[in-house]
């Protein structure tokens, strides 16, 4: 068939690099050849944002796409991919067989909402912790917030993302009845006196600002970098603001309205926005760790909400965020950092991505003890790990059962907008509430 072909192609492709006729490219390395001009990406469908990472590369000049086979099926049922053979490639969503991996050790110390109030409550609205429907630590007034009495309660499963599980009460007792038994949330009241978003036609809307920061761990280095992306937008809710409302329409903020940089408050809120992203990452930076023998980077999505002081409260952190079109020249960017092989020239998008810090790292394990490990691991499944021989990648390409072709992959893609229904101009963008009501939302 015409996918079988283009595979043994590519295979072929993979094998004249790794090893040459009689051998030769084997004895200068292999992929450790620091001379190699060829690189290669395995799309292993494991969603978030490494199609949109192997896309990028695939961009370029001197790298090429290697195919992926099925693996094993997880105990959930889910089909698992590897690049064909199990042989390493030089990047892959699936890390067990790539040198450059996107994600770090740590990294549910930001995205797990519970995990991540434990050491950043200081820089949120007041958080509290529901875990097994009873209330962690001291309770909240069950009904009433200091100075208003009219309140709407977010309740988050601490560990869903994208606006899932997220419940809304209208009092701290109607939050404990939402609660389910074996589950844990974190539980805050609106902000009580927000900076809203308005519209051309005056309307006022829940809005917060995202913005995007990565981390990468070079091979050659121990210490996890962070990075800060300059831009990223308003999201903003489908509906008018309500200060009391519980319809999630108002409440959430989840719509692109426009970029960052294009809203008229960027150059007064951005200083805010980088105080509040240094010390959430001088925060969690001690609790990220990184691979020894491989170069290491993940993105992630920070939302943090302004009050009419412009007072920055961080919501909480995305892994793997979702991502359109429009992101591609921030995507490409940041691999530039993190994937330099024949990336294209440093333009005014690279620029954007500032390294926050440094910070003191802990040393990473000593390397025997790595290695002992990992051997330790590999001889539990050495079979599920060990790469087919090159010589026989071509006979595995032809035996392989093919899939049919997969619907388009939009687990990370924000709802299309329609430009025809804006009604926000930059200009009339920005305005704070007359007087300070309750917030709809975190």
């Amino acid at each position: 068939t015409e996918e079988m072909t283009s595979e043994i192609s590519d295979i072929k492709r993979y094998i004249s690099v790794v090893k040459g006729e009689n051998g030769e490219m084997a004895k200068l390395g292999g992929l450790q050849n620091p001379s190699r001009t060829t690189f290669f990406y395995s799309d292993c469908k494991v969603g978030g944002l490494g199609r949109w990472f192997c896309e990028t590369l695939g961009e370029r000049d001197g790298w090429e796409k290697y195919p992926a086979q099925k693996w094993f099926v997880s105990q959930a049922g889910c089909q698992i991919y590897c690049p064909v053979g199990k042989v390493t490639v030089d990047y892959s969503d699936q890390p067990d067989f790539c040198l450059n991996t996107s994600s770090l050790s740590g990294s549910d110390w930001l995205e797990d909402k519970a995990k991540l109030a434990s050491f950043t409550r200081h820089m949120m609205t007041p958080t509290y912790d529901i875990v097994d429907q009873k209330w962690i630590g001291d309770p909240p007034s069950m009904d009433l917030c200091p100075g208003d009495p009219a309140l709407v309660w977010f309740v988050k499963e601490s560990d869903k993302n994208y606006a899932t599980g997220i419940h809304l009460a209208g009092t701290a007792t109607e939050a404990m009845e939402i609660a389910k038994p074996n589950t844990s949330y974190v539980v805050q009241p609106h902000l009580a006196n927000p900076m809203l978003f308005f519209g051309d036609d005056n309307i006022p809307y829940k809005f917060n600002l995202r913005v995007y920061i990565a981390a990468h761990s070079p091979t050659d280095d121990p210490t996890v970098h962070w990075y800060l992306h300059k831009g990223g937008y308003i999201a903003k809710a489908k509906q008018p603001y309500c200060p009391i409302s519980t319809d999630r329409d108002v409440a959430i903020s989840r719509d692109r309205a426009m970029p960052f940089m294009d809203w008229p408050g960027f150059e007064k809120a951005w200083p805010a926005v980088e105080v509040t992203v240094t010390e959430l990452l001088k925060l969690a930076h001690p609790k990220f760790s990184a691979p020894v023998a491989k170069s290491s980077f993940e993105l992630f999505g920070v939302d943090i909400m302004l009050d009419n002081d412009w007072n920055p409260f961080l919501l909480e952190v995305n892994r793997s965020p979702r991502v359109l079109d429009m992101d591609r020249p921030m995507l490409r960017a940041l691999l530039t950092i993190c994937v330099p092989k024949y990336a294209p020239p440093k333009g005014d998008e690279f620029k954007r991505w500032s390294e926050v810090g440094p910070f003191p790292s802990p040393p990473r394990p000593d390397a025997s003890d790595v290695q002992q490990r990992d051997a330790s691991n590999k001889s539990e499944d050495s079979e599920a790990h060990t790469p087919t021989d090159p010589d026989n990648l071509i006979k595995l390409a032809e035996s392989m059962p093919r899939d049919d072709p997969p619907p388009p992959d939009s687990s990370t893609k924000d709802p299309p907008l329609d430009p025809s229904t804006s009604t926000t101009s930059p200009d009339s963008a920005l305005h704070s509430t007359p007087t300070p009501p309750p917030a709809a939302d975190q």
